[in-house]
């Protein structure tokens, strides 16, 4: 049941390549949905995390990396390890689908990365925690993200600069995001952001 209902939430999100969901309010309704259920998935025994990975679409492994950077943001604003622990192992099991391309999970992690380093709170617990659940060159990803030791102190955030490849850190209508840089512009996401905000049924508070 519980599998079923994390995929049925899942297969209701529109998911990358367009990014669209990344456009949606923060948080929504359908983030609380998934975030309870990646909890629960991560609190499970290995075989449940094992039907889990191995029975992910595509589609809904996408869905998956696309809350993670959406956590990451939430994280950001809030200051919130928990908020970046749920992405991260939404990361964990989304990567880990026979679905997903490994290349791809790479090109999502400076997120994830960059908010780790940005958050006032040591979050390489979290980051372990996920690779522990991860497979392969996911757990590997989420590894080499991790900030380093005492960075969340705030001396080192000046050693390890992120490499945000296709991502870039911006103040949007709605607050800090990590958006995309390509093909959609800035002015085109900014616009994105007050489209959705001005129609969603779960405006933020």
């Amino acid at each position: 049941m519980l599998l079923d209902d994390l995929r049925a939430t899942l297969d209701n999100v529109k998911p990358l390549p367009d990014r669209n969901y990344l456009s949606w309010p923060l948080p929504s309704g359908v983030d609380d949905d998934i975030s309870a259920l990646v909890a629960l998935c991560a609190e499970g025994d290995a075989r449940l995390r094992y039907d889990l990975i191995h029975s992910l679409t595509r589609h809904q492994s996408e869905v998956l990396t696309g809350f993670a950077i959406r956590m990451a943001i939430l994280g950001v604003r809030e200051q919130s390890v928990a908020r970046l622990r749920i992405g991260l192992l939404a990361m964990a099991f989304g990567g880990s689908s026979p679905e997903s391309d490994w290349r791809d999970i790479m090109s999502d992690m400076p997120p994830l990365e960059d908010a780790g380093m940005r958050i006032r709170g040591d979050s390489r617990p979290a980051f372990r925690e996920a690779a522990s659940l991860a497979t392969d060159r996911t757990a590997m990803s989420i590894r080499i993200a991790s900030p380093p030791k005492h960075a969340w102190l705030g001396w080192a955030k000046h050693l390890k600069p992120v490499r945000m490849g296709d991502w870039q850190a911006v103040q949007a209508p709605d607050g800090f995001r990590y958006v995309v840089k390509n093909p959609v512009t800035e002015a085109e996401l900014m616009t994105m952001v007050e489209k959705a905000l001005r129609e969603s049924p779960n405006k933020p508070s």
